[in-house]
């Protein structure tokens, strides 16, 4: 299909490279987003009252790739009081000791609220070929949203991220622990991260 085609469209670079040897006429068009939809919740980020909220939204099908921060996420529980919201996973159960675990189906209409209500947003991948398809919309959509993230240094994420600039990227379990207690500790951190994305 790719070599018959007359053009090819691909959402990341990985993609393009993929299918730039089967046709010459390839471009890399990232995943868009709607701006008038995805804005950042004006919030007193100093508000220590309503505690830190560290999310992730996503389907049944991606929330396996939560397993990799279950000893980050309890790690962080030591230290610090957090809630973790999972919104779409289905009927994937993460139980963590000592860890406030709110857990939601989605829904489109709700959708902007559960963005919105997130301080810090995760987005963990594996490292494979299916991810470094993946066109990082997660990363997007929390970029677009001024929530501060912290994502899998995996496919996409590579250059959408500039680390410590608009988000962090982890590849390591200590880079994800150091990485989100930077942003755990420091509202104004938080809110500059925030922004910059």
């Amino acid at each position: 299909i790719i070599k018959i085609s007359d053009y090819v469209i691909t959402c990341n670079e990985y993609l393009h490279d993929f299918a730039i040897k089967f046709n010459k006429n390839v471009a890399a068009i990232h995943t868009s987003i709607d701006m008038d939809k995805f804005v950042p919740k004006l919030r007193d980020v100093n508000d220590n009252n309503r505690g830190i909220t560290i999310g992730w939204i996503g389907s049944h099908t991606t929330a396996p790739y939560l397993d990799v921060l279950k000893d980050v996420f309890y790690q962080l529980s030591l230290k610090y009081k957090f809630n973790l919201k999972i919104i779409g996973a289905g009927k994937y159960n993460l139980q963590i000791p000592g860890i406030n675990i709110i857990s939601r189906d989605w829904h489109l209409e709700a959708e902007i609220d559960e963005f919105q209500s997130l301080d810090i947003g995760v987005y963990p991948l594996p490292e494979n070929e299916w991810a470094y398809g993946k066109t990082g919309f997660k990363t997007i959509q929390y970029m677009s949203m001024g929530i501060p993230c912290v994502v899998s240094n995996v496919g996409s994420n590579k250059y959408i991220v500039k680390d410590g600039v608009n988000g962090y990227l982890a590849k390591t379990k200590q880079e994800w622990l150091e990485k989100l207690s930077m942003l755990i500790d420091n509202a104004d951190l938080r809110k500059k991260i925030g922004l910059a994305g």
